[in-house]
């Protein structure tokens, strides 16, 4: 009596032909999936969102720092880091994406304010992220508040009236300086005049009367 294959049975034994047989992940591709998904995941949830209650676990301070997703903290700071230095987001934009907010209309920054934005970078190594600017003013002098607050916070008149004395007690002593440098330089002609007086003066058969 003949056998006959069944077609399923033939076709499970014939060999697949232009098939490639696809490479199995390593666990460490598989942990960087992970993670990678992870952060994504953290951004679409907005992590600076003020919405956010402060125990929620999609509020940035409560998101996982270790474990089978890995740091994601760090991973959001990274994303930052790469949006704001490299890609060249502005202040604004990055408020919008990792907090869906911009800034209020009185120009208060919300969400992933520029202070809070640079507190993230520093925290985790990232602080080249962080403009020159936002630490010393051009003088040197380090910056302290925001330009609001020393314009417009409670404060600003006990600012500008400082910054009014300083500039007057500048100008003082510029203007003393300058009188200073204004007699000694009248010193120092009164000195060379005087100097070159006696040659002027001096006879001109002086000479003559020395050798007699």
């Amino acid at each position: 009596m003949r056998r006959y294959a069944s077609a399923g049975s033939a076709r499970s034994e014939a060999p697949s032909e232009g098939k490639a047989e696809m490479p199995r992940k390593t666990k460490e591709e598989l942990q960087a999936g992970r993670e990678a998904k992870a952060v994504a995941d953290a951004i679409a949830a907005l992590p600076f969102s003020p919405l956010h209650a402060s125990d929620a676990p999609e509020a940035y301070a409560n998101l996982p720092r270790e474990g089978k997703t890995g740091d994601v903290q760090f991973g959001v700071a990274l994303a930052i880091y790469r949006d704001f230095k490299v890609a060249g987001l502005s202040g604004a934009d990055c408020r919008a994406k990792y907090g869906g907010t911009v800034d209020a209309i009185d120009g208060t920054e919300v969400g992933l304010s520029g202070r809070r934005r640079r507190i993230v970078l520093r925290s985790h190594g990232l602080g080249d992220g962080v403009a020159r600017s936002y630490d010393a003013y051009s003088d040197g002098s380090p910056r302290i508040g925001s330009s609001h607050a020393r314009e417009h916070g409670v404060q600003a008149a006990e600012r500008q009236a400082e910054n009014a004395r300083i500039a007057e007690e500048a100008e003082k002593a510029a203007a003393a300086k300058q009188r200073r440098n204004e007699k000694a330089r009248a010193r120092r002609e009164a000195r060379k005049a005087q100097a070159s007086a006696p040659a002027e003066n001096a006879p001109e058969n002086a000479p003559e009367e020395a050798q007699a």
